[in-house]
């Protein structure tokens, strides 16, 4: 069974992200340790106005300097940490039990997923306007699947792209 988060996870290293979707149905920002850059804080600060945003980063020097870094650009993004006992060096979201990590996150499970506010089949017609597209909501990916997935985690709709940039 996995455990559905609406809001966005923030998180440090693509081994976070696999670690976690492995029992969490949510949406992950992967930043690449301190790789975010004004663009990424942009489509972040956009994303705060329709989800919630969950800071789950490493409590090492990088992490609670990105943290605090995210939290000055970014309104709306609440900071969770971590606890458990290690004797292992690295203390990150990777090496978490998993117990600990949805005992933490479980205030903001949901019972249901949010659907996915446009399909492929939706966004295939304006990929005429892309550059637009990923200008106007702070896209950084090319990939049409990437900028699927980054538009439904704004809950933009067909309906949005027509009023922006006209039938298709």
């Amino acid at each position: 069974m996995k455990y559905i988060l609406n809001a966005l996870v923030i998180v440090e290293g693509e081994n976070d992200k696999s670690y976690l979707k492995s029992f969490l149905d949510c949406d992950i920002f992967v930043t690449h340790g301190t790789d975010i850059n004004e663009e990424d804080f942009l489509y972040l600060t956009e994303v705060s106005k329709v989800r919630k945003i969950i800071l789950l980063l490493d409590p090492d020097d990088v992490g609670r300097s990105l943290s605090n870094q995210i939290q000055k650009k970014v309104p709306n993004c609440e900071d969770v940490l971590l606890y458990y006992p290690s004797d292992n060096k690295k203390h990150g979201v990777f090496e978490c039990p998993k117990d600990i990590v949805i005992k933490t996150l479980e205030p903001y499970f949901d019972n249901n997923r949010e659907r996915p506010s446009l399909t492929i089949e939706e966004l295939r017609p304006y990929l005429t306007h892309k550059k637009e597209i990923l200008s106007d909501y702070h896209i950084r990916v090319k990939n049409n699947r990437n900028i699927l997935n980054k538009l439904c985690i704004l809950k933009i709709s067909e309906k949005d792209l027509k009023l922006k940039y006209g039938n298709q």
